[in-house]
């Protein structure tokens, strides 16, 4: 265990091109997400890929998350 924190100390997150979809007072936002860490190498357990697709609402002149889902890739 000490030894991957010490290997994957700077861990990083690299977000894919965000797809929007806005429909009156809603919206849905789907993008891609890797997790890197150390050097850029993918950490063995915690790290990888997914597809993320959210939900926002508009409330008070704000937009606010209600809804996540990730998927592995």
């Amino acid at each position: 265990m000490r030894a991957q924190l010490l290997a994957n100390q700077r861990i990083g997150l690299t977000l894919g091109p965000a797809e929007v979809d806005i429909r009156g007072e809603t919206a849905t936002v789907r993008f891609s997400a890797l997790a890197t860490g150390g050097s850029g190498r993918l950490l063995p357990e915690q790290g990888g890929a997914w597809e993320v697709t959210t939900g926002w609402r508009a409330e008070d002149g704000q937009w606010r998350l209600y809804h996540a889902r990730w998927d592995r890739r």
